[in-house]
């Protein structure tokens, strides 16, 4: 079981790979005030904040 402040993610593996995809819901579960992650959106910027408009491009840095 996960901890209760392992983040808002819910977590998917299978038991052949190694790992886990976290997939984070935020039009049906209501996370900000407990949020502890930082996301990679398609086009490769690093947000802070699923709403936020800033991001840092890190495919230049690839």
């Amino acid at each position: 079981p996960r901890a209760a402040d392992a983040g808002p993610a819910r977590e998917f593996g299978h038991p052949q790979h190694r790992g886990t995809v976290g997939i984070i819901a935020p039009y049906s579960r209501d996370f900000c005030k407990g949020c502890n992650r930082l996301r990679v959106t398609a086009k490769g910027d690093l947000r802070l904040c699923l709403f936020g408009d800033f991001g840092v491009p890190l495919r230049p840095l690839l």
